[in-house]
């Protein structure tokens, strides 16, 4: 598996994941629980710390959730640590971008998994 594929996912199922996300976005946004600048500053620096930990250990720790070991498996291009979790690049995707506790478009989670490599 190349980088590319963890890479590139299928732009239309991430549009059709986000779809579903906005739906309960717009409930959430009713009861007052969006989140914030600082929200996602605080996350992203959180998901950096985790990838250089992974990075510097040479593994991707077992103990964290299967979601962080697979958004820290795809910042790190880890197609092994996927693999072993039983996912396909393309739904490790899915399964972080409707995960998130940020909201973003597809192109942005994109943008964002990039910077993210550049800051581990």
């Amino acid at each position: 598996m190349t980088e590319a594929a963890i890479q590139q996912p299928d732009m239309q199922r991430l549009a059709e994941v986000a779809a579903r996300v906005e739906a309960s976005l717009a409930m959430f946004t009713r009861l007052g629980l969006t989140t914030t600048a600082a929200d996602r500053e605080q996350y992203t620096a959180e998901v950096v710390s985790r990838c250089r930990t992974a990075r510097d250990r040479g593994t991707i720790p077992g103990a964290w959730s299967t979601g962080e070991q697979l958004l820290v498996a795809l910042v790190l291009y880890d197609a092994d640590h996927l693999a072993a979790l039983d996912y396909t690049p393309q739904q490790a995707h899915e399964r972080v971008y409707g995960d998130l506790p940020i909201r973003m478009s597809p192109r942005q989670y994109l943008a964002w998994l990039n910077d993210l490599r550049v800051a581990t």
